[in-house]
């Protein structure tokens, strides 16, 4: 990584998050997982929606994050304060090139609620899913 692309990274890669490697679901319990901290840039946003089963709340949450950290598509991402905190679960994955423009080299991670919670208190909710978030 050049120095004018550390120097994005680190304009960019502001926010404190940890990624919850191996968390989840297992045939014996819920696992933790081992966290493994990274810098990435959050952008969440909360909406409500009204659909036939009723109103919903919808929160909408991206991680940026450099191209080196190892995710994979179910893994448990938790946020830093003022954000959600989670855990939350990578639903979908991009790579970007930053092909020499304002921002770096990175991926995109499109978050949501897991379908199933650990020992955190968690809820079902009506339908009978463990929802942390109500």
């Amino acid at each position: 990584m050049g120095a004018v692309d550390k120097e994005l990274a680190d304009l960019w890669f502001k926010h404190e998050c940890v990624l919850l490697r191996g968390a989840g679901a297992s045939p014996y319990g819920w696992n933790e997982g081992t966290p493994i901290p990274f810098k990435a840039f959050v952008r969440q946003a909360t909406r409500r929606t009204v659909d036939a089963a009723g109103e919903h709340t919808v929160t909408d949450t991206i991680i940026y994050c450099p191209l080196g950290l190892v995710v994979e598509r179910g893994d448990l991402i938790e946020l830093p304060k003022p954000f959600e905190t989670g855990p939350w679960e990578v639903t979908t994955r991009s790579a970007h090139d930053g092909a020499d423009n304002q921002t770096p080299d990175h991926q995109k991670l499109i978050m949501t609620i897991p379908d199933s919670g650990g020992g955190d208190g968690a809820q079902p909710d009506d339908s009978g899913v463990i929802n942390p978030y109500g």
